[in-house]
């Protein structure tokens, strides 16, 4: 999935592997895999995508609720079990990090606050892979705005 607006792109692979490219910059690349965001400006080069978790994203976020079924959606189910497994394992932890809504600002919620799955505002949480678990692991973006 890509959402466009004026200097800033979202890009979100559910299933698959996608590659994400600057046209005119050789080598300027990168593969993203089932469950990974970007959130980016298409004029600065690109970035590492982040893990978002595909069963949340699934169940609360209008484009896919509010329409019929993905013809794709038996490898989208696939890719959130895999992620759940993952979960189970450590390999891949829940972080309190939410996007609330349409846009691209990341908000900190609180422990009492992790259940949002029946809040349809919630768009997306975003796990992160247990080897990355200092602070620095995810980049700031509560500056960035659609």
């Amino acid at each position: 999935m890509i959402e466009y607006h004026r200097g800033v792109y979202e890009f979100l692979e559910l299933e698959g592997t996608g590659r994400l490219y600057r046209p005119g910059h050789l080598g300027d690349s990168i593969l993203v895999r089932p469950g990974q965001m970007l959130i980016d400006n298409p004029d600065a080069a690109v970035s590492d995508p982040v893990d978002v978790d595909i069963g949340r994203f699934m169940t609360t976020n209008r484009f896919i609720t509010d329409f019929p079924p993905l013809r794709s959606k038996k490898p989208i189910t696939a890719e959130s079990r895999k992620q759940q497994r993952e979960k189970s394992k450590k390999t891949l932890i829940d972080t309190n990090l939410v996007i609330f809504g349409g846009g691209t600002q990341v908000s900190l919620i609180g422990q009492g606050q992790t259940d949002t799955a029946r809040h349809k505002t919630a768009a997306l949480m975003t796990p992160r892979r247990a080897t990355n678990l200092s602070p620095e692991a995810v980049p700031p973006r509560s500056n960035d705005r659609i």
